[in-house]
């Protein structure tokens, strides 16, 4: 009598979202890939496909079937990666593309995390199989023209307009007149002629009155643009 067995064949494979940050605008559509793990390709093994969860702000980006690729996905939160006849990622290790198209909203980022992976494979008699799989990305919003005074229109907060900057031409310090429709915290920015940020601060503004004056001793002489939320006005410094 004869007997004969083979070795369990153990695979190890892995996928992960590709960490890159992207960034757009209203209306544009963002893509973001499924990679495989570099020494564990899916390659030639007999994976039909792989499933796994996203959460993000679904707000702000919304699943687009008809730009992703390899993937589908019916609720934008549960995907499943298919190959034909099986998985193979491209030369660039890419395994699928997800699609993101962007939409205005209160939140301006998200963090976008992979979760809760399985797969369907064939594999020999005896086969073993591990796989690792997770990662995040992040997507940030670009604003243009007033979208952020829309966005905050959005949160509640209502516009602001800065009326003047005194003295101008300034040399210790400057006060900024503002006409603010309620009390709310505003973030005080100063940039100079380089576009370099100088100075910084949040305060709590009541009503169309700032309440202290911002040091400019030690600034260089020459042109500086104040930003508050939408609104920007400059001034001189001079010594």
């Amino acid at each position: 009598m004869t007997r004969t067995f083979s070795i369990g064949k153990r695979l190890d494979l892995g996928f992960y979202l590709d960490p890159t940050p992207q960034n757009g605008g209203d209306q544009n559509v963002v893509i973001f890939n499924i990679k495989e793990i570099s020494g564990k390709s899916y390659t030639g093994l007999g994976i039909r496909q792989i499933t796994f969860n996203l959460t993000y702000n679904t707000d702000l980006l919304t699943f687009n079937q008809t730009q992703s690729t390899n993937v589908i996905s019916t609720d934008g939160k549960n995907f499943t990666v298919t190959g034909s006849p099986n998985l193979q990622a491209d030369s660039s290790g890419v395994l699928a593309s997800l699609a993101f198209t962007v939409f205005l909203t209160i939140d301006s980022s998200t963090t976008i995390f992979m979760n809760n992976m399985s797969d369907t494979t064939y594999l020999p008699t005896c086969g073993m199989m591990t796989t690792s799989s997770g990662g995040s990305a992040t997507f940030n919003y670009n604003f243009i023209c007033g979208e952020r005074s829309i966005s905050g229109f959005m949160k509640g907060i209502l516009p602001l307009k800065i009326i003047g900057i005194r003295p101008n031409p300034a040399q210790d310090e400057i006060s900024i007149d503002l006409q603010s429709a309620q009390d709310q915290e505003i973030n005080i920015e100063i940039f100079n002629e380089l576009g370099m940020q100088v100075f910084s601060k949040k305060i709590n503004l009541t009503k169309e009155i700032l309440p202290d004056h911002i040091d400019t001793k030690n600034l260089s002489s020459g042109l500086y643009l104040v930003r508050i939320g939408g609104e920007s006005r400059s001034f001189m410094k001079v010594r």
